[in-house]
């Protein structure tokens, strides 16, 4: 877990270090900003229905937050290579998700486990975790030429990237095991996101403006955007868990410095 929460630290700043070698810091435009997320997700987890069925049977949606859709929590930081006609740059982002349920009452002489699904209805004795820790990178294009042209306060924006979802099932504190495996691995995809954003300073102009002085916070927005997810290993998943979705919804802050 430390390995893969430094490599996640790694890829917040290395879009740091290479936008750097672009642009140098401007008090005239925005040059960076950091993005704080929350959404429900759920994944498709598998094109196999045994699969699915185990997922299902796992963690049912009176488990979860919001109709079977865990939230998934976020932090993005965006680095600005270019500032005409709006502004475009690199991101990189870390996210962390979990589905809670009870372990099954498996049927006799059977082993519940991820590969079948011929656990019971029954409630066992513990609790297991199915989790994902998704790290991505990608290019990021928002329109700011709206606000900045016409004064008004919406900025559509559009992301694409590639993903890496570290993922891993426990049970009762435990990493689980499947087919005499230990049950945790990677899944390589990539993903789509429209957006629109909301820019805050115009509630109170005085204290942005001060803000802006002070810490060279530059705007802030809320923003909802929608995201597509491919993640299935580029279609290569095999008996991996895929992490694609149609769309996912995310909403959030974003801090945009100069």
């Amino acid at each position: 877990m430390k390995r893969i929460v430094s490599i996640g630290f790694l890829l917040l700043w290395a879009p740091s270090a290479f936008a750097s070698a672009f642009m140098s810091p401007s008090a005239q435009s925005t040059n960076y900003a950091l993005e704080i997320r929350l959404g429900p997700y759920k994944p498709s987890i598998s094109s196999n229905d045994a699969v699915k069925d185990w997922y299902n049977l796992n963690f049912p949606e009176k488990s979860s937050i919001i109709n079977g859709h865990p939230l998934m929590y976020g932090v993005e930081t965006d680095w600005y290579l270019f500032d005409r006609f709006g502004l475009t740059g690199i991101y990189g982002r870390i996210g962390y998700w979990k589905a809670s349920g009870s372990t099954r009452a498996c049927s006799l002489n059977t082993t519940c486990n991820f590969d079948n699904a011929t656990a019971t209805n029954k409630d066992g004795n513990g609790t297991q975790n199915f989790s994902a820790l998704p790290l991505s990178m990608g290019v990021v294009y928002r329109a700011t030429f709206i606000k900045e042209k016409w004064s008004i306060p919406l900025v559509p924006y559009g992301k694409a990237g590639i993903d890496y979802w570290f993922w891993w099932n426990t049970a009762n504190g435990s990493t689980s095991y499947s087919g005499g495996k230990r049950a945790k691995g990677g899944t390589w995809g990539w993903h789509a996101t429209a957006g629109l954003a909301l820019n805050l300073d115009f509630i109170e102009p005085n204290t942005a403006a001060q803000a802006q002085q002070a810490s060279r916070l530059n705007d802030t927005y809320l923003f909802f955007e929608a995201q597509w997810n491919f993640a299935d290993d580029f279609g290569q998943s095999n008996s991996k868990p895929e992490f694609s979705s149609a769309p996912q919804y995310t909403m959030g802050l974003t801090f945009e410095f100069y």
